[in-house]
């Protein structure tokens, strides 16, 4: 699954899979897998920019598709083995702030780098798009989307056409449980200045910059 993919990128765990004995051989090739949710899975952003779309795209990385009109950009950095590409379901991507959960969007592995550049699609599931911001007058999406008490990890491996509202609450709850804390501010990256960009194309192609920078090895 990448940014632009989808369910027909990937085939369902429970599908027969041609090849069974080379697909054997790949497993035990593969770095192990550390426990997910768990300290050793959260990531640290290198880059953060603030997005803003004038045509919204519906999210590939939802079962619910929710249509995505705003987010944060970001380059994390994160342990190769949880980059690592697997063959059918890997750990869930997901990104969490007061009041909010998202499971981002990505559009490489970053294994070889140790960085991966994704986009944390602001939804809100509890669809208030008036609702006020903390300070009690209404805000925009980005001060209803802010990065105070951010966490980023990886959740219990799954394809993530799969997640929808209810899975990403079960799997904040896991990540608070096993003890992912949120990323102190002066570990933050300064972030760069607003970006609107026109659509989806835009913002994949901004990726791809991103990428040309932290993983220049990587497709």
């Amino acid at each position: 699954m990448w940014l632009g993919g989808g369910a027909a990128a990937q085939q369902s765990p429970q599908a027969p899979q041609p090849g069974a004995a080379a697909a054997s051989d790949e497993k035990r090739s593969l770095p192990e897998l550390p426990k997910t949710p768990s300290v050793r899975s959260a990531a640290q952003p290198v880059v953060v920019q603030w997005v803003q779309l004038a045509t919204a795209y519906p999210s590939d990385f939802r079962a619910e598709r929710p249509l995505v009109r705003a987010g944060w950009l970001v380059v994390i950095r994160a342990d190769a083995a949880l980059l690592t590409p697997r063959s059918l379901a890997e750990p869930l991507l997901l990104a969490a702030g007061e009041g909010w959960t998202a499971s981002a969007e990505w559009l490489q592995h970053g294994h070889t780098s140790g960085h991966r550049v994704c986009f944390i699609p602001f939804v809100d599931d509890a669809q208030r798009t008036d609702s006020p911001t903390a300070d009690g007058t209404a805000g925009s999406i980005k001060a209803r989307a802010n990065l105070r008490g951010l966490r980023i990890w990886f959740g219990t491996p799954e394809l993530p056409e799969r997640v929808d509202a209810a899975m990403l609450t079960r799997e904040r709850a896991l990540a608070e449980a096993s003890g992912i804390q949120p990323i102190q501010k002066e570990q933050l990256p300064t972030p760069a200045a607003d970006l609107s960009l026109a659509d989806k194309a835009e913002l994949v192609a901004r990726m791809r910059q991103l990428a040309a920078t932290w993983c220049p090895s990587e497709p």
